[in-house]
């Protein structure tokens, strides 16, 4: 009876265009759904307006809706839905710290990496991924963004030029990525950012009289800064389009 009530309603404010009240409805439909366990009507519903609070930045209405959409992806088996979820809980705007750390290992246990730190994942009832899983981070997320800036505008060919990767964390906690590779409009620059890491961890650990270099680790709500070397080897624009982080291996 409940759902029919707000299913009359949400058409009615569809007929009058009203936004606001579409999202408000929708998001009342979705927990009935929930509560009700059904779980695809729910998920439905809860995906209708993840995007517009993510736009509008509505962060506590969009935890609730995160979680809530996390929860329908364990019910349904959906690894894929699942760690979309996961991977946007891990936002300062939308978890504390310790909550971000609890999604953090349950990630990390899919991707077999294991981190000391973190508390121990509960079961799961996912098995740890078989094949790489691509997720694509949106702007409204605000999760990580990166700018690249070159030390000088023209090269000639032959000359080495400089690139800064300013990668910017809004995370709740510090992540420590396997690796990170580059895209770029250039094959000659693409690739894996292994020398700038290894560049980049031998600075950090010359401080402390040679011990071991600390991995890469991007820290919560801070900042990682890497310089990249190109050498200009035909006559074109090279710019970089795409930085990929690697969990697991």
């Amino acid at each position: 009876a409940v759902i029919e009530l707000l299913t009359r309603a949400y058409e009615r404010f569809k007929r009058a265009r009203a936004p606001r009240m579409i999202y408000f409805l929708a998001a009342q439909m979705a927990d009935e759904y929930l509560h009700s366990r059904r779980f695809d009507m729910a998920r439905r519903f809860y995906g209708k307006i993840c995007r517009a609070y993510q736009r509008e930045r509505w962060w506590r209405a969009l935890a609730h809706i995160q979680r809530s959409l996390r929860r329908c992806a364990l019910e349904l088996r959906d690894v894929s839905e699942y760690l979309q979820a996961c991977v946007a809980l891990l936002s300062r705007e939308v978890s504390s710290a310790p909550e971000a750390e609890a999604v953090l290992g349950e990630l990390l246990a899919l991707v077999r990496v294991s981190e000391p730190a973190l508390p121990p994942p509960p079961p799961s009832p996912f098995l740890p991924l078989s094949s790489p899983a691509l997720l694509e981070l949106l702007p409204g997320q605000a999760l990580l963004s990166c700018t690249a800036e070159w030390a000088l505008p023209r090269a000639s060919l032959g000359e080495e030029a400089s690139l800064t990767l300013r990668l910017a964390s809004s995370l709740a906690v510090p992540l420590s990525p396997s690796s990170l590779r580059l895209a770029a409009s250039g094959a000659d620059l693409s690739g894996d950012l292994s020398a700038a890491v290894a560049k980049l961890a031998a600075q950090s650990a010359a401080p402390h009289g040679g011990e071991a270099a600390p991995r890469l680790c991007i820290p919560a709500g801070g900042e990682l800064l890497l310089e990249v070397s190109h050498s200009a080897g035909a006559v074109g624009t090279v710019a970089p389009k795409q930085l990929e982080l690697v969990l697991g291996e």
